[in-house]
């Protein structure tokens, strides 16, 4: 039996066989090539663009009395973007007026989407159109939980940013599902959303998740997967450059692959969204564990324990402490806080006490954020499927917090 762990990278990739402290570093020097030669990648580090920076030629934009003013100023008023904070404004480009002209199209193009789908409710349909009725009104339940509930992406933002962070920014399109043969139930959805970065940084994530099976079920027709799109206006028109793809995790035909969630990629992404990933950085924004959980809840996972997408829709395993003879009452012993919080306050009483579940996509959140609670350090993963040559765990990111 192959015991190699399963891989989505292509053969010819470069970071093939590489271990995550080189990718990274390969990226890094990727990505500083791409800014022009600007490096700005420790604490107290100085950064200068390179001789061969050459910024674009600026483009004209007028206000609403016709004068003249720039894209990036426009951006900023329009949407507006805060000021990179002082202790990492000089690892950040301003960014062409090329790109914030091409930021500023595109954005205004997703968001009419979003405008759309404000008025899904006043949508006429035929009464005689079964389906159609069916379609529209589980739309407007799946926005309603993915946009207005108490587990709403706005509602996880509230909770989990620091005081003082920019609102978190982010762009729903409506998701395009299919139902189940002779049942009201979804066969399939996919959620598509944008992060925009908050402050003056011509960047977003493309964000897209996938879920196919039978709500309420899991098993051998389960499958599931989350994706992202680094877009970066600065060096590439999105709208004609062919970016890749890169799948998050999954969980497809039981088979759960989280090996490219990761602290690196974690890192990689506030980056890209923050302008730095440092420890200073996670204190007037959030905690990687947080930011983790808002993309999630971004692409439609919004359940605090991710466990299911709306509709129920179930996205597998779950270890149910509880189901082992004794458990609950070591647990209780040991006075884990119920609702897995290292810091939460211990049980009291047994008789109302329910420790929480984990469910794998919930454990690897916390396993790679350094937030392993008093009950989900004795997670079990599920028993690997027959024949598999899957391996969970992966290779940790090398990286410290004192990198931006």
């Amino acid at each position: 039996m192959n015991n190699k762990k399963r891989s989505i990278i292509d053969d010819d990739d470069p970071y093939l066989g590489k271990s995550a402290r080189e990718i990274i570093a390969a990226a890094a020097l990727q990505y500083s090539a791409n800014m022009g030669g600007f490096m700005g990648g420790h604490k107290g580090g100085s950064g200068s663009r390179s001789d061969s920076y050459q910024p674009f030629k600026k483009q004209k934009a007028f206000d609403g009395s016709g004068r003249e003013i720039l894209w990036r100023d426009k951006c900023i008023t329009d949407f507006n973007l805060q000021t990179v904070p002082d202790l990492w404004k000089d690892c950040v480009l301003d960014g062409s007026e090329d790109a914030w002209r091409r930021y500023y199209l595109y954005r205004a193009r997703i968001e009419k989407d979003e405008d759309a789908r404000k008025n899904i409710s006043n949508e006429p349909v035929d009464e005689s159109d079964e389906y159609g009725k069916w379609e529209q009104e589980t739309l407007q339940e799946i926005m309603n939980v993915w946009t207005k509930g108490d587990q709403s992406v706005d509602k996880v933002a509230e909770e989990v940013l620091i005081e003082g962070c920019p609102k978190w920014i982010w762009t729903p399109q409506r998701p395009t599902f299919e139902r189940e043969e002779n049942e009201d139930k979804i066969r399939s959805i996919t959620y598509k959303s944008h992060i925009w970065a908050p402050y003056a940084i011509p960047r977003a994530l493309r964000l897209s998740h996938n879920w196919g099976g039978k709500d309420g079920q899991f098993g051998g027709e389960l499958n599931v997967d989350w994706n992202y799109q680094l877009l970066d206006f600065d060096h590439e028109d999105v709208e004609r450059s062919n970016i890749r793809v890169c799948e998050l995790c999954a969980n497809k035909q039981d088979v759960i692959d989280t090996s490219h969630m990761t602290k690196s990629t974690c890192y990689l992404l506030r980056r890209h969204i923050f302008g730095a990933f440092c420890k200073e950085s996670k204190l007037v924004t959030c905690s990687d564990r947080d930011f983790y959980r808002l993309v999630f809840a971004s692409m439609g996972t919004v359940d605090r324990d991710m466990l299911k997408d709306p509709k129920d829709c179930s996205l597998g395993y779950s270890w149910c402490p509880w189901r082992e003879p004794g458990f609950t009452q070591k647990l209780f012993d040991e006075k884990a806080n119920a609702d897995d919080e290292p810091e939460g306050e211990p049980p009291t009483d047994i008789k109302t006490y329910n420790p929480r579940m984990c469910s794998w996509l919930r454990y690897r959140m916390l396993d790679q954020t350094d937030s392993i609670g008093p009950i989900s350090k004795y997670y079990k993963p599920p028993l690997e499927p027959k024949g598999s040559d899957y391996e969970e765990d992966a290779p940790s990111s090398g990286m410290d917090d004192g990198d931006y």
